[in-house]
């Protein structure tokens, strides 16, 4: 059996494999183009010859761009919420000869009137309260000046009739009598003073 073996083993320590065939290959075709070799020349300008060499390269994340796609990737809004805290959103204002500008304008116009015809009437209303007030003090005081000369004209004539009456000759229930007035006033209740009179009686 090693007999047998040993010329094989001389052919294959020899360099020749006894199980290529070498029919088997295809001999490359003129003209077919690689699909993936314009990608990896380009590479290869860009980059240098690192990125033939090293085929896992291509799909390296921790390349040049990768802190691009983590950073959109972790940011979906693209920078928009940084910017607006940073204050570089500029909000638009509105136009100076709009709609909106018109109205404010016709409003704050409206107010100006508005507060206007406040203070006159205001200072209207001031007048004419110190207007009245002088007039009624005006008036009280012509009142108290009448009441106070009729009251002493009043008393006068009281006065002179008390001296008439007990200067003359009558009795002192006369002079009374004459002092005090016995007519009757249809105004004056006597309902109770009856009802006091009745009682009375009856006790």
């Amino acid at each position: 059996m090693e007999d047998q073996l040993s010329p094989m083993r001389a052919e294959m320590q020899g360099g020749e494999n006894v199980f290529y065939d070498q029919g088997s290959e295809d001999p490359p075709v003129e003209g077919e183009e690689d699909p993936f070799g314009a990608a990896v020349d380009e590479g290869a300008g860009e980059g240098g010859a690192g990125a033939q060499d090293d085929p896992d390269a291509v799909f390296d994340v921790d390349g040049a761009g990768a802190g691009e796609v983590a950073a959109a990737e972790d940011d979906p809004f693209g920078g928009a919420l940084d910017a607006k805290d940073a204050g570089d959103i500029t909000t638009m204002a509105p136009p100076a000869d709009g709609p909106y500008a018109k109205w404010e304008e016709e409003h704050k116009k409206l107010l100006e009137e508005r507060l206007q015809a406040a203070r006159e009437k205001k200072e209207k209303n001031l007048e004419e309260a110190e207007s009245a007030l002088i007039k009624f003090d005006e008036k009280r005081g012509a009142d108290k000046e009448k009441m106070h000369e009729d009251n002493l004209a009043d008393e006068k004539e009281k006065r002179a009739q008390i001296e008439k009456l007990f200067k003359s000759g009558e009795n002192d229930w006369e002079k009374v009598c004459k002092m005090l007035s016995l007519k009757a006033d249809s105004n004056r209740k006597v309902d109770r003073f009856r009802k006091l009179l009745a009682t009375l009686k009856v006790v």
